[in-house]
């Protein structure tokens, strides 16, 4: 028996195509879905919060301690005095979702905005 439940959905358009990720995960957990539509992201967003619900065995995958209520997009203006590589010299960072499985496309999205070439990112994956 399927029980409904509402999640608030965060979906992106870039240039590549769509990210989507859903709000309100508890610390640890990361779910992302991509698609070159709306559409597909959101379903495929919404395929990997089921099968993760499903899965999940040891932990809820949500917050129920402080539930979503509402979501807001806001653009702000950020100052900043000097450019990090200014600062502390040449500096490449790359943040990516904890999640279990990201696609080829992400990865090369990430990277590119990151300035870092992809095989650098396998590498320095392989010996962490």
């Amino acid at each position: 028996m399927e029980i409904p439940r509402k999640i608030k959905i965060i979906v992106e358009r870039h240039e590549a195509g769509y990210v989507a990720y859903p709000l309100g995960l508890r610390d640890g957990v990361s779910i992302v879905g991509e698609g070159d539509t709306y559409d597909e992201a959101l379903a495929d967003v919404t395929s990997a919060i089921r099968f993760t619900l499903e899965n999940a065995v040891d932990e809820p995958i949500f917050s129920d301690d402080a539930p979503v209520l509402e979501a807001f997009i806001a653009e702000a203006e950020v100052a900043v005095s000097a450019p990090v590589s200014q600062v502390v010299g040449k500096s490449e960072t790359l943040t990516l979702p904890n999640h279990l499985r990201i696609k080829g496309h992400t990865l090369q999205n990430a990277c590119r905005q990151a300035g870092i070439p992809r095989e650098a990112f396998l590498k320095a994956y392989e010996r962490a």
